[in-house]
């Protein structure tokens, strides 16, 4: 499948919003059960732009919250921690499933 550069950044829009494969096909009136296997391959443009959307836009979340814990907001600094571990435990079971670094 081929996208234009402006269906690219809504798909990474999209995705970093949590919308599922199924309702960006449903956006983008396509068949889904065809985006789908776009997502399932992962050297697919698709799937790139869809991890990027939703890596983008957690990071920045991260980032800003970060920013905040850095002012000393003690919410902030609770809330940066429980992201923290809840990181460094999803990159731990990737690595042992997934062999990701």
């Amino acid at each position: 499948m081929t996208f234009t550069d402006e269906q690219i950044k809504e798909i990474e829009n999209l995705a970093g919003i949590n919308y599922t494969v199924r309702q960006i096909a449903m956006y983008f009136d396509i068949s889904a059960a065809m985006l789908q296997r776009e997502y399932e391959n992962p050297d697919s443009i698709f799937r790139y732009h869809y991890d990027r959307g939703r890596l983008v836009s957690q990071a920045k979340i991260d980032m800003a919250l970060q920013e905040s814990a850095e002012k000393q907001s003690l919410s902030a600094i609770q809330q940066l921690e429980r992201v923290r571990q809840n990181r460094r435990f999803e990159n731990q079971r990737d690595q042992l499933i997934y062999g990701d670094s």
